[in-house]
């Protein structure tokens, strides 16, 4: 069984897109993605795991309508791993989730205009960052 859980921050404003696609009887199938990173906190570091997330067609919309830069949430669904080829040429590896269920937690977007920018580390009130290297741009999905 692949089913995992993440619990972290939205690392960006989420957008919606329309995609279309092939099903394999040949007609033509569309819906609705958002596409995200959620910034996971590690236990016993003060090393975030970035996991980039696929939201599709009604969770796709309620992460676009909920969602926000450091809305916290946890994510459920089967994860994958996936390679890529990052703008530098180099190949690089990306951990992703496919959500099946998301759980928004705190405040609402209309309490949270005053939210800070970046993601906080509550403990050591350090600026989270994605490491070197691993920049959302460069994954795949």
């Amino acid at each position: 069984m692949n089913l995992c859980i993440f619990s972290g921050r939205m690392t960006d404003n989420p957008s919606m897109s329309t995609r279309t696609w092939t099903k394999a009887d040949g007609t033509a199938a569309t819906g609705n993605v958002v596409n995200f990173t959620l910034a996971c906190r590690q236990p016993g570091s003060d090393q975030a795991l970035f996991v980039r997330v696929a939201a599709w067609n009604g969770l796709a919309k309620l992460v676009n309508e909920y969602g926000f830069k450091g809305k916290e949430m946890t994510v459920t669904g089967p994860a994958r791993v996936e390679t890529y080829i990052r703008s530098n040429g180099q190949p690089g590896v990306a951990l992703g989730i496919r959500a099946e269920s998301i759980e928004f937690h705190g405040p609402a977007k209309a309490e949270a205009q005053d939210a800070p920018a970046e993601l906080v580390d509550p403990e050591t009130g350090e600026i989270v960052t994605a490491p070197a290297g691993q920049a959302a741009a460069d994954t795949p999905f």
